[in-house]
């Protein structure tokens, strides 16, 4: 572990809460330096430990209708509104569904 820390240029005591308590979560430096020392794709890591999920494509395309549409939160026109209120929705139904 030590030999793969070095490698990694990350804390020793980093890799030896990832291999030994399954609830650790690392720091996201330490999860892309790993990364690249396996030659992993980018995120690879991330998404198998579960700190961090896929969006489906509906949420993605969401965010890029309401960001498409806004310019700023100071003054809404009445289509910005729209879109915000669209995109909030769209976030409770997702809440909902994911429990």
């Amino acid at each position: 572990m030590e030999a793969l820390a070095d490698k990694a240029n990350v804390e020793l005591r980093d890799v030896v809460r990832i291999e030994v308590d399954a609830s650790y979560v690392p720091p996201p430096r330490t999860v892309y330096q790993l990364e690249q020392v396996f030659e992993l794709e980018p995120r690879t890591l991330v998404l198998l430990s579960g700190s961090m999920t896929r969006h489906p494509q509906a949420f993605k395309d969401a965010v890029e209708r309401f960001a498409a549409s806004s310019k700023g939160m100071d003054k809404l026109d009445r289509k910005q509104k729209q879109a915000l209120n669209q995109f909030v929705q769209f976030l409770a139904q997702e809440a909902k569904t994911r429990g």
